[in-house]
C-alpha cells in the first residue's frame, strides 16, 4: 500500500498579530526622579521664568500632556549641560543674568565661550564676521564675546521732545535704523542732525525728518556722510544750549598712513620713518579735522596736522558769538588750542585760512585725560584726578571762584578737592563733578537753583549734593542740572534749576533741589545731551568702560547701646567722643529720645508766627502729637526742621572725616 504525499501550496509569510498594552509616557528615569525629589526648592532655584520650563519640557516630551494626566515635576538641576546650553540660547539678557546668579553650576555653564559666540551669531548675524576678526583664536574668550553681546544688545539712541505743547510725547523714542552701528561711545547733536560715534570708529548720522505714514517727526539714518564716516576719532559742535548756533560740526579723522603707524611710539627723531616721510620719500598725512555745514551737508573747511601729533579727542568752546576756540588732546596728554571764526568759513576762497596751534596745558605738569568745555569755561581732568579750570572771560570768574578770587584768564586754576575726580560736567556758569567715592559736588552760579542746594546762593567752593544716592552721570546745562540715579536694576533722572520751556519734564516751575523727572531712562545710559528742543540719551553697556567707586571707611562707633542709655549718659558720651561723626550720631539719638517722649517746640519762629498759626488752625497743636518717631509727618514742624539741620550737619561731618582719611593715606603713601 502506497501513501500519496500531499504537496501544499506556498503562502506568503505573515507575522502574528500581538495585542500590545498602552503604557504611559515616562519623561525621566527612576534615578533622576529620585534625585529631583530630594532637591529642595531653594537649591533648585530656578524660577527664572516660564521659558525654562517650556524649553525643558520640550527636550523630554514627545507629545503634549492630556487633561487627565499629571505633569511630572522636572528640576532644572537634573538637566544635562547640553540641554542647559540649548535653553540659554533662547533666553534674553536679563534671564541669563538671573540664571547665572542662582548657583555655581549655572554660572560655569553660562561662562563658556561657545555660548556667547552662539548668542552673538543668533542675535547679531551681520556682525559675526567682524567679531571673529576682532577676536582671534588667542583672544576669543568668554569675556570678549560677552562684551560684544552686551554692547550690541544695549545700544540705542533715545530722544524726548521738550516744551509745553500737548502734541509732544512724554516718553523717549528710539532713533531708527541702528543695526549697522557697533555699539556707541559718544553722541553729538546739532540743530537737525544727531552724530553718533560707535566703537568701530564709524560715524552715524540721523536727521530730523517727517515720517510719511504717521506724519510725525523722527530721527532717521542718512548716508550723506559716507566720505568721512570711517576712521573717525571724535566729533564735536558748539556747546551752547540754543541749537540754532550748532551749525558747524567738527569731525576728527585719522589718515590711512597714520593707522599703520599707530602702534609706534610717539617720539620725534631724525629717521625717515618718524619724521613725516615714508620710505619712498613721500610725505605722510597726519590726523585731520573736517568742518561740515549741517544745513547744506557739505565740507567747508579742512585742517591737516603733523604726523607726530596724534589726537584722541577735541572740544569746542565759545568766547564770542562768532569766535570759537577748539581744544585738541593728544595721546601724550597735552592740550593744544586753535582759534577760529566760523563766520568766515564760507568765504575762504582758494587761499584758505591760517591757523596756529598753541599749547594750553604747559603749566599743568600733568597729563590730561579728558576735556570738558562750555561757554567761556574749559575744564582739564588729569590722570591723577585733579580738575583744572580755564576761564576765557572775566564774567565767569565771579560766578565760579567768587568776587574776591585772584584768577588770571587763560591760565589753568585747580579746583580744590581732596578725593580723585572721575567725572565732570560744565554748564553755562556752573559745574559739577563726581569723585571716586561716588559723591556729587556742585560749584558756581546758583541764581535759578541749578546747584540743587535748596537755596539760590552762589557757591565758590564745592558743596555736596545728592546724598545717599548711587550717581552715574551729571549733566550741567544752561541754568539747570540733570543727574542719572541708579537704584537696583533701574535708573531715573533727577533735575534741578529752571524749568521753563520744558527743560525739566514734569517740573515746569523748576526747583531748587533735585526732584525726579518724568523721563524713562534705560539702565545702560552712558551719556546725556540736550538742547532747547530735545533731550537725548545714549545707551550702551561696555564691560571695559565701567567705573568702580570706593567705599568710605566704616566708623568704629557702637550704636547698639543707645536705647539703654539715658539722656544724661548720652550727653556725657558725646563730650568724651572726639570725632564729629560720632558726636552727630549721639546727637541724633538724643533727638530721637526727645521726640519719643513728648512733642518739643524749639524757638525757631517768632511769637507772632506761632500765634497766627494757632489762631488759624485750633487743632494743629493736637495733631503735632505723634506716636512713631520714624515718620516725619507726625513730628512737629520745629522738630522736622531740627532733624534736617542735624542730618545736614552729620553729612558735612562725614565728608570732613572722609577727607581727613584720604589726606592721611596720601601722606603715608608719600612717606
Amino acid at each position: 500500500m502506497s501513501q500519496n504525499k500531499m504537496v501544499e501550496e506556498e503562502k506568503p509569510f505573515e507575522l502574528p498579530k500581538l495585542n500590545h498594552r498602552k503604557r504611559k509616557w515616562k519623561p525621566l528615569t527612576n534615578e533622576i526622579q529620585a534625585y529631583s525629589s530630594t532637591q529642595s526648592p531653594s537649591s533648585s532655584g530656578l524660577n527664572v521664568g516660564s521659558k525654562l520650563l517650556k524649553l525643558g519640557a520640550k527636550e523630554y516630551s514627545l507629545r503634549p500632556f492630556r487633561s487627565n494626566e499629571t505633569v511630572p515635576s522636572i528640576s532644572i538641576t537634573s538637566l544635562p549641560n547640553e540641554v542647559l546650553s540649548h535653553i540659554i540660547l533662547h533666553l534674553n539678557a536679563k534671564d541669563i543674568g538671573r540664571l547665572a546668579a542662582t548657583c555655581s553650576r549655572f554660572n560655569a555653564v553660562i561662562s563658556q565661550s561657545h555660548i556667547w559666540r552662539s548668542l552673538c551669531k543668533n542675535h547679531f548675524p551681520m556682525w559675526i564676521g567682524m567679531l571673529r576678526a576682532r577676536a582671534p583664536a588667542s583672544q576669543s574668550s568668554a569675556e570678549n564675546w560677552k562684551r560684544q553681546y552686551s554692547i550690541n544688545h544695549t545700544k540705542g539712541i533715545f530722544y524726548q521732545l521738550l516744551g509745553g505743547a500737548s502734541s509732544k510725547r512724554k516718553t523717549p523714542n528710539p532713533a531708527l535704523n541702528m543695526s549697522s552701528a557697533f555699539g556707541f561711545k559718544k553722541l553729538c547733536c546739532s540743530r537737525d542732525h544727531v552724530f553718533a560715534l560707535d566703537l568701530a570708529n564709524c560715524l552715524h548720522v540721523y536727521r530730523w525728518e517727517r515720517e510719511v505714514i504717521t506724519n510725525e517727526y523722527v530721527y532717521r539714518r542718512v548716508d550723506w556722510h559716507r566720505e568721512f564716516a570711517k576712521h573717525v576719532i571724535d566729533v564735536t559742535s558748539d556747546p551752547r544750549y540754543d541749537n540754532n548756533h550748532r551749525r558747524y560740526v567738527y569731525v576728527l579723522t585719522q589718515s590711512e598712513a597714520m593707522r599703520s603707524r599707530r602702534h609706534l611710539p610717539n617720539t620725534r627723531s631724525t629717521t625717515t620713518a618718524s619724521s613725516g616721510w615714508d620710505i619712498d620719500g613721500n610725505p605722510i598725512a597726519g590726523d585731520k579735522i573736517d568742518v561740515f555745514d549741517e544745513r547744506s551737508c557739505r565740507r567747508v573747511f579742512n585742517m591737516t596736522f603733523d604726523p607726530e601729533m596724534r589726537f584722541v579727542s577735541m572740544k569746542l568752546t565759545t568766547i564770542t558769538p562768532h569766535q570759537k576756540t577748539l581744544f585738541i588732546l593728544t595721546d601724550a596728554g597735552k592740550v593744544y588750542s586753535l582759534h577760529l571764526f566760523e563766520s568766515s568759513l564760507l568765504n575762504l576762497g582758494s587761499e584758505g585760512m591760517q591757523v596756529t596751534l598753541k599749547s594750553a596745558s604747559k603749566t599743568l605738569g600733568e597729563k590730561v585725560k579728558k576735556i570738558e568745555t562750555s561757554v567761556g569755561v574749559v575744564g582739564f581732568l588729569t590722570d591723577t584726578g585733579k580738575l583744572h579750570i580755564v576761564l576765557q572771560r572775566k564774567s565767569e570768574i565771579a560766578d565760579i571762584f567768587g568776587r574776591d578770587a585772584t584768577v588770571k584768564l587763560l591760565v589753568p586754576h585747580p579746583l580744590p578737592h581732596v578725593a580723585k575726580i572721575v567725572h565732570c560736567s560744565i554748564g553755562d556758569r556752573h559745574l559739577g563733578f563726581i569723585d571716586e567715592y561716588n559723591r556729587a559736588f556742585m560749584v558756581g552760579n546758583n541764581r535759578y537753583g541749578q546747584l540743587g542746594t535748596g537755596d539760590r546762593m552762589d557757591r565758590s567752593s564745592p558743596v555736596q549734593v545728592l546724598f545717599n544716592n548711587r550717581i552715574r552721570l551729571l549733566y550741567c546745562s544752561l541754568n539747570h542740572t540733570l543727574a542719572v540715579i541708579e537704584v537696583g536694576n533701574q535708573c531715573f533722572i533727577m533735575g534741578t534749576g529752571c524749568g521753563s520751556n520744558g527743560r525739566l519734564p514734569g517740573c515746569p516751575r523748576g526747583s531748587v533741589t533735585f526732584v525726579k523727572l518724568d523721563v524713562k531712562v534705560p539702565w545702560s545710559t552712558k551719556q546725556i545731551d540736550a538742547h532747547k528742543e530735545c533731550l537725548f540719551l545714549l545707551s550702551c553697556y561696555d564691560i571695559k568702560d565701567q567705573v568702580e567707586f570706593k567705599m568710605p571707611p566704616p566708623s568704629n562707633f557702637l550704636v547698639e547701646s543707645f536705647a539703654l542709655k539715658s539722656q544724661k549718659e548720652l550727653l556725657i558720651e558725646m563730650k568724651r567722643t572726639g570725632g564729629w561723626v560720632d558726636r552727630m550720631r549721639l546727637l541724633e539719638a538724643m533727638l530721637e529720645k526727645a521726640s519719643c517722649r513728648q512733642p518739643v517746640c524749639f524757638p525757631l519762629k517768632t511769637s507772632d508766627q506761632q500765634s497766627s498759626k494757632t489762631s488759624t488752625s485750633s487743632g494743629s497743636v493736637k495733631k503735632e502729637c505723634f506716636s512713631s518717631p520714624l515718620e516725619n509727618s507726625h513730628l512737629p514742624e520745629d522738630m522736622i526742621i531740627l532733624k534736617e539741620a542735624v542730618d545736614h550737619l552729620r553729612r558735612t561731618a562725614e565728608s570732613d572725616e572722609l577727607d581727613k582719611h584720604i589726606l592721611y593715606n596720601m601722606q603715608e603713601n608719600q612717606e
